[in-house]
């Protein structure tokens, strides 16, 4: 199974030789990707084709179309992606220490021992939650929204807005 980091073929792999089943030519093992391997770990087995043949054939593959609502349901999805990170870059809300926000969601999340629960609890990304974790700052939008949806009033927490309103 790939898992991104390109292997590195052991020196007897560039010894043994196989000529390709589709140009011909004769590599070493090293220019083949493994097909099965050995219990220790080296190859046992190499593919026909070699690793330029294979790539050719994927280049010249046809694509295959996506399905037009699938593809209707893909760009709305981004949409609303973008949407919601650009207006949580360009809120221009009043600024909160986050330190209470992050009490709150500290000992909310003992109570429900999850965080994606927390967030479905409060119809929110967890995502946001590790953000405020490490955040210095929260916007009063955001905290009004994480505080109301938790039951607890924002001058519970910060009582100088009180004071000031």
């Amino acid at each position: 199974m790939p898992s991104g980091v390109p292997r590195i073929p052991r020196p007897e792999e560039w010894i043994l030789k196989k000529i390709c089943t589709r140009c011909g030519e004769e590599k070493p093992w090293a220019k083949f990707s493994p097909g099965s391997y050995w219990d220790d770990g080296s190859v046992r087995r190499v593919q026909s084709y070699c690793q330029d043949c294979h790539a050719e054939i994927n280049r010249n593959r046809p694509k295959k179309p996506i399905a037009p609502e699938r593809l209707a349901y893909l760009v709305d999805y981004k949409r609303q992606q973008r949407a919601a990170l650009r207006a949580e870059r360009t809120s221009d809300g009043k600024r909160l220490p986050s330190a209470p926000i992050r009490e709150l969601l500290n000992r909310a999340v003992k109570d429900t021992e999850d965080w994606v629960l927390l967030g479905e609890q409060c119809r929110m990304s967890e995502r946001i939650f590790r953000r405020v974790m490490v955040q210095e700052n929260v916007t009063l939008r955001l905290a009004d929204a994480i505080c109301t949806r938790l039951g607890v009033r924002v001058y519970d927490l910060y009582p100088e807005l009180e004071e000031a309103a």
